[in-house]
């Protein structure tokens, strides 16, 4: 059973959370504040990167897991709060037909079953996110294809090799933040090249450390990932002056590795520990689930005229609330009974196979 980095997951809940307030920083009576926090995907795929590798790269090399049982493994634990976070924004888009003419309702339809199909559809209804109904689906999007990519060329890379191309990919995410004035990319049409230099870099930064992570030893592991943390929330809090961020790059490069690297020889008890589980846990099913929540409250909001401020506060609470409860109620038991289906299912195969040799 991997090693469960408990430290690590209190740091993903509140990058989480980072997004969730950034998305209602208006609302809050708090504009801009944090406006540094869509580094938290940079964040997520460093983390991703380092996780996966822990848990499969080894089990990958020595051919005890095929390439398609990670991805099958994958997508039942990714797809079904994508699908449920893609049903949810689709029905707060589709009530727009009843109080807004002029929506093309087929189109609206077209666009949201060619996102269940992972397909992006930039540009509809005048929205310009790779999926409409759901814009913070696009990470998953590019997570989807880094776990693809993962499984087929990672086993086959040497470290050496791997720190060549954490190293271009480094000077690749610098030219990217400065073409487009800072990391906020990816989520639209047109942004292919910023989506995929963020996914590429962090992705295969967090498979390094996991290989690295052992020479890298820190005895004062616990002080230093204390002082990292302030400075991820430091980093989605700071503004740079002028009108732009161009310095995204040189955070996640320089400040992120080293963050995840004292964070994952942390090991805490007891509540803490419980705590750190439980923002890991909830982080996803928040992420994936609070924007459409948040349009939603506000159209609610603005029918009943509600100040911006009440609304804000509101929709966090709901976009809290309904994760945890989905989080209970269908993601764990239906990731949980997945695993065990697949579980079995492959050892019938192997009992097969091993009957008919």
């Amino acid at each position: 059973m991997p090693r469960r980095f408990d430290f690590l997951d209190s740091l993903r809940g509140i990058a989480a959370l980072a997004v969730v307030l950034f998305h209602q920083s208006d609302r809050l009576g708090l504009p801009g504040i944090p406006v540094g926090s869509y580094l938290a995907v940079d964040f997520f795929f460093i983390l991703s990167g380092f996780v996966l590798t822990g848990a499969y790269d080894e089990r990958l090399r020595q051919g005890q897991l095929g390439a398609k049982e990670f991805l099958v493994r994958r997508i039942i634990r990714l797809y079904p709060l994508f699908f449920a976070g893609m049903v949810f924004g689709f029905a707060v888009k589709f009530a727009k037909v009843f109080v807004e003419p002029g929506v093309d309702v087929w189109t609206i339809i077209d666009s949201f079953l060619l996102n269940l199909l992972l397909v992006p559809t930039p540009g509809v209804d005048g929205d310009p996110n790779l999926f409409p109904a759901n814009g913070v689906a696009w990470s998953l999007f590019y997570e989807f294809i880094a776990n693809a990519v993962f499984v087929v060329v990672a086993p086959r890379l040497s470290t050496r090799l791997l720190a060549g191309l954490v190293a271009l990919g480094a000077l690749n995410l610098v030219a990217c933040s400065l073409w487009y004035g800072g990391l906020d990319v990816g989520a639209n049409g047109g942004e292919l090249w910023g989506g995929s230099s963020r996914t590429a870099f962090g992705f295969c930064t967090g498979v390094l450390l996991w290989r690295i992570r052992g020479q890298l030893s820190h005895p004062g592991a616990l002080g230093l990932a204390g002082v990292l943390s302030a400075v991820l929330v430091l980093t989605f809090v700071l503004p740079e002056p002028g009108q732009t961020r161009s310095w995204d790059a040189l955070i996640v490069i320089l400040v992120y590795p080293p963050l995840i690297l004292a964070g994952a020889q942390v090991a805490l008890r007891g509540r803490l520990h419980a705590l750190c589980l439980w923002l890991g846990a909830l982080s996803f099913p928040l992420y994936i689930l609070h924007l459409p929540l948040c349009r939603l409250v506000a159209r609610l909001g603005s029918r009943l005229d509600v100040g911006a401020q009440g609304l804000g506060v509101v929709a966090m609470i709901s976009a809290g609330t309904v994760a945890s409860v989905l989080l209970a109620r269908f993601a764990v038991p239906v990731d949980a009974r997945m695993r065990v289906a697949i579980t079995r299912w492959y050892q019938k195969i192997a009992a097969r196979r091993a009957v008919n040799r």
